[in-house]
């Protein structure tokens, strides 16, 4: 590569990448990402590739591009000098990523991935991003199995870990949810020294975190949504009005308020995590108020919008990118709890996925909840959460939708005007489909 070269960011995709990213080749299941390197190359990028279609000078050879990629954005991150956290969990990665990159940036010059990249090709997109003025980076590490946040982490080189929660996401390759805990687990083993964990004492993991950061000689700060948990971090109250709403957090026994929108008050958790995090590296003494305000609530987690067809206005709710026991569990209440009068709430449940030998279990417990909810009707798209389906009062019951175009025409023809929809699935699912189509 050209000495004088500036490549600025990288990418694995050819149609989003601008000149001067590096295009890194990845043959995947469906496509063999080295024969879009000469696409990136006109766009005026440079590219790796471990398989030649095309020769160029700016197209350069490799033995593993995913290798070389991890060893170049290690060596990204060996050069900076960022203060670099790191948040696992079983859900909430994202949301909590997300809240706490946009508060750090409010204050200093932070790096944080816009969408979900936690895997061994988005941790380095995400590396990449890091520039000589980054003062804070916030990453985001997922896992199917074993050893993965371990690989992942010790390229991160993390001062601060967060881990959001234990359930049963991707337990299909697990026994049990402590051989989820152990795994989450491996990212404590790569804290850089005399750094800090935060750890959420409403899980039943708690403990078990807890002990083994300090093992490793890490500081420990704990977040709770209950004050008699003895938290370090913890809500002492929430007073609502109609234009904003005060959340009183203590903090070592220090009261501090801040202003949050309505759509965040099922969000304390996080907010309580970000806190956490940002009192490890500032006075919140001297941090705004009102720092939550302009949090945006990714896609597919929770962000809504209006449907119009027919005269009919509709407010659905896209639950679509993901779905597990907790993310389900938190996305029904939230739910639950809006209130909109003179109209109905329906709910469109598909599959949880990864889940493996307790798919069906799990999917039968949700139907209690939703017994018990002030939801009107549930419908449901996939195998699974027909066992959910299956167990509803009869009054709850919608229909089993065998096609995507029965969704189609639910929402068109029996929806009526200021009824609102949420619809919840693993993203495998194909109901984000639904919601692209909708959206446009």
């Amino acid at each position: 590569i050209n000495k004088n070269a500036n490549i600025k960011y990288a990418s694995i995709n050819s149609k989003k990448i601008n000149p001067n990213d590096l295009f890194v080749g990845i043959k995947g299941k469906k496509f063999d990402g080295n024969k879009f390197a000469i696409e990136a190359v006109k766009k005026g990028c440079y590219a790796i590739v471990d398989k030649i279609y095309h020769k160029h000078k700016k197209i350069l050879y490799v033995k593993n591009t995913l290798s070389e990629f991890l060893k170049l954005s290690s060596k990204v991150r060996d050069v900076s000098n960022i203060y670099a956290i790191a948040i696992t969990g079983s859900a909430g990665k994202t949301s909590t990523k997300n809240l706490i990159g946009q508060s750090f940036s409010k204050i200093t010059s932070t790096i944080f991935s816009k969408k979900s990249f936690n895997n061994k090709y988005g941790v380095p997109i995400s590396l990449f991003q890091i520039e000589k003025k980054t003062n804070i980076g916030v990453f985001e590490v997922g896992m199917d199995k074993k050893g993965e946040i371990k690989n992942l982490s010790k390229f991160i080189k993390p001062d601060v870990g967060l881990i959001t929660n234990i359930s049963y996401a991707h337990i299909k390759n697990f026994k049990n949810l402590k051989e989820i805990a152990e795994a989450k687990s491996e990212l404590i083993e790569n804290i850089s020294p005399n750094g800090t964990m935060v750890l959420n004492k409403d899980d039943k993991f708690y403990n078990f975190f807890k002990r083994k950061a300090i093992k490793n000689s890490l500081r420990t700060i704990s977040f709770s949504l209950f004050k008699n948990k003895g938290a370090d971090v913890c809500v002492d109250k929430l007073i609502k009005s109609k234009n904003k709403n005060i959340l009183s957090v203590k903090y070592l026994n220090k009261i501090f308020n801040f202003s949050i929108k309505n759509e965040l008050i099922p969000y304390q958790q996080n907010i309580l995590a970000t806190i956490s995090a940002l009192s490890l590296k500032f006075d919140l003494n001297k941090i705004s108020k009102s720092i939550f305000n302009s949090y945006k609530i990714p896609e597919g987690r929770g962000d809504t919008f209006k449907f119009k067809t027919k005269n009919k206005n509709i407010t659905i709710f896209d639950e679509t990118y993901n779905s597990n026991p907790i993310s389900l569990q938190f996305a029904i209440n939230k739910f639950d709890k809006i209130y909109q009068p003179n109209s109905k709430k329906f709910l469109i449940l598909g599959d949880m996925l990864e889940l493996g030998k307790f798919s069906i279990k799990l999917h039968k417990q949700f139907s209690n909840i939703l017994n018990k909810s002030n939801i009107d009707k549930v419908y449901v798209y996939g195998k699974y959460i027909s066992h959910t389906f299956n167990k509803l009062k009869t009054q709850k019951k919608g229909k089993i939708f065998n096609n995507k175009k029965q969704i189609f025409d639910f929402i068109n023809n029996e929806m009526e005007n200021r009824d609102s929809l949420m619809i919840k699935a693993s993203n495998s699912v194909g109901l984000n489909k639904i919601i692209s189509k909708l959206k446009k």
